[in-house]
């Protein structure tokens, strides 16, 4: 039997297909479906934020690039099969002509050169996202190993202040904390006289967590809490989970203290008695190597703690004390804002 190059071309395809057939049934065969569904948006419909005020968060916009993604493959993948198609067709009806023939398996080896270029660019696009997000993923798309957390698609809106900065660590999570950052004309301290923007509510929580609090410390912690969540009002830091940009932020609570940077710090009497737990916390463990929060019991434990004013005052102090006396945490950075240097200099600190 005589070979062509032509024949050996199509047999060098048809094994490499094969080789890397299961990742591509799976692009082809969901691109495919995504797209001939009737039901099926480049944006997803999560993305329709409920909210006049809300806007679509990091979940949206990886689910629409994959939507467009699949949207790409899928359409191709569909045109280049009706070319299969009529290239058979072609050769069924070729009634004997050479011509026809060798015409009609030219345009099957394009189509199925064309839908391996087509796939294998899916395929390295997914293997790079994969290599740089997660190493340890093997299949799947790769905005799934980036998944948001449940009821991170749309970015709920926020009452004063509008943005609040994020207490990090200096080598994501490790270490001492720094401000990672809002930018500098965010709201400045917001006064009050109740809740942890009180200097008075904030040392006598700390007593109540054991720790004797200087009144210069606690005034400091006091006037911090008015950028950082609204004299307590907000929780959640604005860059959870990756929201506004990367690295995610890990703050929580009134101080916006870091979970993962200053776990060691949650390990006190205070924060175990607010999280209802009898043991250490470990709240490092709660979030994965980049920062996403991993929703469980561990996460709304560390959660739970670092929302009691008693338990972030004393991992305030803790983390004060890691730096010396010094403020570093929420003045150190670039991004830091006026109001938190004024903070320090008002108070004495």
């Amino acid at each position: 039997m005589r070979f062509s190059f032509t024949t050996f071309r199509i047999a060098i395809g048809a094994l490499l297909f094969l080789v890397i057939a299961p990742e591509f049934a799976h692009a082809a065969t969901s691109s495919a479906v995504s797209v001939l569904s009737p039901n099926f948006h480049i944006i997803p419909d999560a993305c329709n934020c409920a909210s006049p005020a809300s806007a679509p968060g990091w979940g949206c916009i990886l689910a629409t690039i994959q939507n467009l993604i699949d949207f790409l493959v899928g359409f191709t993948t569909v045109i280049i099969t009706v070319f299969i198609a009529l290239a058979g067709f072609t050769y069924m009806t070729s009634g004997g002509s050479a011509e026809k023939r060798s015409l009609a398996n030219k345009r099957i080896l394009n189509a199925v050169i064309g839908l391996l270029i087509v796939l294998c660019s899916w395929l390295i696009v997914d293997s790079i996202m994969k290599v740089i997000y997660n190493p340890d993923s093997f299949f799947g798309p790769w905005n799934s190993i980036l998944g948001p957390t449940v009821g991170s698609d749309c970015l709920a809106p926020k009452s004063l202040p509008s943005s609040l900065p994020a207490l990090n660590s200096a080598a994501n999570g490790t270490g001492g904390s720094s401000v990672s950052g809002s930018p500098a004309t965010q709201a400045a301290s917001v006064p009050g006289t109740t809740g942890a923007c009180n200097a008075a509510v904030v040392q006598q929580a700390a007593a109540d967590g054991g720790v004797q609090m200087s009144s210069t410390e606690a005034a400091v912690l006091a006037c911090f809490a008015g950028p950082e969540s609204g004299c307590g009002s907000i929780d959640q830091n604005y860059n959870w989970n990756g929201a506004k940009s990367l690295p995610p932020s890990t703050a929580w609570g009134p101080f916006q203290i870091t979970l993962k940077g200053n776990s060691a710090c949650f390990n006190n009497a205070a924060c175990y008695q607010a999280a209802g737990v009898s043991g250490p916390l470990n709240c490092a463990n709660a979030f994965d190597v980049h920062g996403n929060a991993i929703p469980g019991a561990l996460l709304t434990e560390c959660q739970t703690a670092a929302a009691s004013l008693t338990c972030s005052a004393v991992v305030a102090d803790c983390n004060i004390k890691a730096n010396h006396g010094s403020y570093s945490a929420w003045t150190g950075n670039k991004d830091s804002t006026a109001a938190h240097q004024a903070c320090v200099a008002n108070a004495g600190g």
